[in-house]
């Protein structure tokens, strides 16, 4: 949703042309324009989640591994979802 949507709204509203980018490059733009900190950190989060969704049940043992990652982030992608809204606000998008 936060690539999806938020990105898509910002870039909207930065006037940047999005629609030929990848999501990486997305996150890369995000992180250049100052919503998010980390491409990277925010690239790997995306791929845990797209690992995380696909369940394979002989591998219960690795998908709770994952469930581990995942738990360490969720605190990542809430505290991205923070920066988030507070460059929202710097830019006078919302109050």
């Amino acid at each position: 949703m936060i690539q999806e949507q938020l990105f898509r709204s910002i870039a909207f509203l930065e006037q940047e042309d999005i629609s030929d980018k990848s999501n990486r490059d997305k996150a890369l733009l995000m992180e250049r324009l100052g919503a998010i900190h980390s491409a990277e950190a925010f690239g790997t989060a995306a791929m845990l989640r797209n690992k995380f969704s696909h369940h394979y049940p002989e591998e219960n043992s690795a998908r709770i591994e994952k469930l581990n990652l995942i738990m360490e982030e969720a605190r990542f992608v809430l505290a991205s979802f923070e920066d988030i809204t507070a460059y929202l606000t710097r830019k006078g998008f919302i109050s």
